[in-house]
């Protein structure tokens, strides 16, 4: 978030400064045929247009209009109506040009508004536009950033309007992950948090993402030859079926085409091992994926063959080693024996001695 609040801030030198050595090398080179605000992301673009684009993305968000002649000014599309919040209008059965309440310009009088259109077309913000003045001397339309009293972007505003759209509450029919609860504070190994972090976030080589890539020739499954995405490979495809029949939990998961990854690893908490296994401590979610993951890559890179019940063992297996080599933390300090001094009588005598030991000679001393 803070990387994109500051893109965002070179996106808008660029937007209100297309003027510059760098806006005009960049503009000139993507923006030909579209304005940046508009302009899509093309598969050719370098790491540093993909970079502008983030932050002009963060941008549009909160851009807003502030009106001066008029001239450079979109009715429907630009956002010019509240300088606090975009506000959204809506639009007419018979679409008007984007002028079409334009200013009057006068050379008697100061500009005004068409006030006849302004109450035909946006009849419930008609008050708030005749309040807004023109500039009397020709100045440009300019942009504002709403969420600054000046009107200026920093980077400081740019990083929460992004912390807030990144904390924004999800579709209730999707179910919602915690990566606290769920993965960071899980009780299996960091390296598979960050595997199942991988998968989540579509960070693992697997052929779909190869394939966007333009690397076709390892799209597909080793296994039954279908495009391999996370979902197929570790749930869909007959081998991930066979080995997750043979897991030892208390619930089978709920395994379809509809369901993502996030959600079948959610619905994996209920899950827990039988007895037998002598894994109480964890899940076995994450140790299964891992295993049916370096069975693919075995497959692909040593041209070696596992079963579904070796991949079932591994998984169980590397479980309770993992288990077994953590060290149970001391919920407190507990009340440490006491033990008595030992009482000598006066009729004992006491010897204290020491030794050495040679290594040359191998004599030892005393």
């Amino acid at each position: 978030m803070h990387q994109q609040g500051t893109l965002a801030k070179l996106s808008w030198k660029i937007l209100n400064n297309p003027t510059s050595l760098l806006a005009r090398v960049l503009l000139g080179k993507y923006c030909k045929d579209q304005p940046i605000l508009d302009v899509p992301l093309s598969s050719s673009a370098s790491h540093g247009w993909r970079g502008v684009l983030i932050g002009r993305d963060l941008l549009v968000e909160q851009l807003g209009k502030s009106i001066g002649n008029g001239q450079n000014t979109l009715v429907w599309n630009d956002s010019w109506l509240s300088l606090t919040s975009p506000p959204q209008t809506d639009r007419p059965t018979k679409p008007a040009g984007p002028k079409a309440f334009g200013i009057r310009p006068s050379r008697s009088m100061p500009p005004r508004w068409n006030k006849g259109k302004v109450e035909e077309l946006l009849p419930q913000y008609a008050a708030d536009i005749l309040c807004m003045r023109p500039s009397t001397k020709g100045a440009q339309d300019s942009f504002v950033w709403l969420p600054s009293k000046t009107g200026e972007y920093t980077a400081k505003t740019g990083y929460h309007v992004a912390r807030a759209r990144e904390f924004q509450p999800e579709d209730h029919n999707h179910p919602q992950l915690n990566w606290i609860k769920d993965v960071w504070s899980g009780k299996f190994s960091s390296k598979l948090k960050v595997f199942i972090w991988k998968i989540i976030q579509m960070a693992l080589p697997l052929g779909e993402n190869l394939l966007s890539r333009g690397l076709w020739d390892n799209a597909c499954c080793t296994h039954c030859g279908d495009l391999e995405t996370a979902e197929h490979l570790f749930f869909l495809c007959p081998f991930a079926r066979k080995t997750w029949d043979l897991a030892p939990t208390t619930v089978a998961l709920e395994i379809s085409t509809t369901l993502d990854f996030t959600s079948i690893f959610i619905q994996s908490k209920v899950q827990f091992c039988l007895p037998p296994t002598g894994i109480n401590a964890g899940p076995l979610f994450p140790w299964v994926c891992w295993a049916i993951l370096s069975t693919r890559n075995h497959k692909i890179f040593e041209d070696r063959s596992f079963s579904p019940e070796e991949t079932i063992l591994k998984a169980i297996t590397d479980a309770k080693e993992w288990q077994f080599a953590q060290t149970l933390e001391n919920p407190g300090k507990g009340k440490g024996k006491t033990f008595k001094p030992y009482e000598m009588s006066r009729e004992q005598i006491v010897v204290f001695t020491d030794g050495a030991w040679n290594p040359e000679s191998k004599i030892a001393g005393a």
